[in-house]
C-alpha cells in the first residue's frame, strides 16, 4: 500500500460522541518531533520494521505487533531504528472519549502488544482500504470503528511497563562506533562486543531483540548503505575507492556482495542514479 492519509470532517452542530480526525498508513515512517504533542488522542502501531517512541524522557521500542496510545498535547517523538519502518495510525477525540477510556481501563501513554494473527494486526489497514472509497463523508462509520477498536484493544492486547532502554543507548553507541570504523575490514563480532564490554552472545541477543538481525549482518548492511550513498554523491570516486572506504578487502568481493543483494553491479547502480 502506498502512503495514505484520510482526513474526516465531523458533522457541525451535532458532534459525534466519538469522532475520527485522521487515519493513515506510512510505508516509510519519517522522524517526528512534537514538542507540544498532538491535539487529539493518537494511536500509532508498527506494521513492519521497528521504531522507538520517546515520551516523558523514556524510550519505548515499537516492534511489529505493538502500538502506543497517546494522550492529546503530550510532548513526544518517534523515529525508525530499522531500514524501513511501516506504520498505521488513527487520531480521534469526542465528548465521551475520556469516559470510555476510563470505563475500559485502557492505559494512556503506554505500549500495547499482541500476538501474531491477532485482529488488531490488520484492522486499521482494512479500514483504510474501505474508507478510501466515497461514502463516509462525516465519519459516522469511522466513529463506530474507533469505538470497536478501543474495545478490541482492551480485549486482545496487553500493556507493558515503559522500557527505559539502557540497551538501546548501548546499541546506539555501537552504531556510532560502526560508522567511525566502517573502513576497517578486520572488524567483527568480537570487536563489537569488546567495545560495549559485553560477551558476543549477550550482544547478539540484545541486537536481535531490537533489529531482528545480528550485529555483523547489520554492519554489512551499513557498509552497503554508505557505499550506495558514495556511489551517488561522490562520482569522482572509483568503485575500488568506494569499496576501500566501506571496508571491503577487495573490489571483487564488494561487487559480488552488491550484485547478490541488489541484483545489479555498483557501476550499474551509479548509472541509474
Amino acid at each position: 500500500m502506498r502512503l495514505k492519509r484520510i482526513i474526516l470532517t465531523p458533522p457541525q452542530g451535532n458532534p459525534l460522541p466519538i469522532y475520527v480526525e485522521t487515519i493513515g498508513f506510512n510505508p516509510e515512517q519519517e522522524k517526528i518531533e512534537r514538542e507540544n504533542g498532538y491535539p487529539y488522542y493518537h494511536w500509532l502501531q508498527t506494521i513492519s520494521g521497528k521504531g522507538v517512541f520517546t515520551i516523558d524522557g523514556q524510550e519505548h521500542l515499537l516492534p511489529q505487533n505493538s502500538g502506543m496510545l497517546i494522550r492529546p498535547n503530550v510532548s513526544h517523538s518517534y523515529r525508525a531504528i530499522s531500514n524501513k519502518w511501516q506504520t498505521a495510525y488513527i487520531t480521534f477525540n469526542g465528548p465521551i472519549i475520556g469516559e470510555l477510556i476510563s470505563y475500559t481501563g485502557l492505559k494512556l501513554d503506554a505500549i500495547y502488544q499482541w500476538e501474531k494473527h491477532n485482529p488488531i494486526e490488520t484492522i486499521l489497514i482494512r479500514w483504510i482500504e474501505r474508507m478510501d472509497q466515497p461514502g463516509d463523508v462525516f465519519g459516522t462509520q469511522a466513529s463506530t470503528n474507533i469505538y470497536q477498536f478501543l474495545l478490541m484493544l482492551n480485549s486482545y492486547a496487553r500493556t507493558q511497563k515503559p522500557v527505559v532502554s539502557e540497551n538501546l543507548a548501548k546499541i546506539q553507541q555501537l552504531i556510532t562506533w560502526m560508522h567511525k570504523n566502517i573502513s576497517n575490514p578486520n572488524i567483527g563480532l568480537e570487536d563489537f562486543a569488546s567495545y560495549l564490554k559485553l560477551s558476543p552472545r549477550s550482544l547478539n541477543g540484545m541486537f536481535r531483540e531490537m533489529f531482528s538481525t545480528s550485529p555483523y549482518a547489520y554492519f554489512i548492511d551499513l557498509r552497503l548503505r554508505v557505499a550506495k550513498q558514495l556511489l551517488i554523491e561522490s562520482k569522482h570516486l572509483s568503485v575500488k575507492e568506494v569499496a576501500n572506504h566501506v571496508g571491503f578487502r577487495s573490489p571483487s568481493h564488494f561487487v559480488a556482495t552488491f550484485r547478490k543483494l541488489f541484483g545489479i553491479t555498483p557501476d550499474q547502480f551509479r548509472q541509474l542514479h
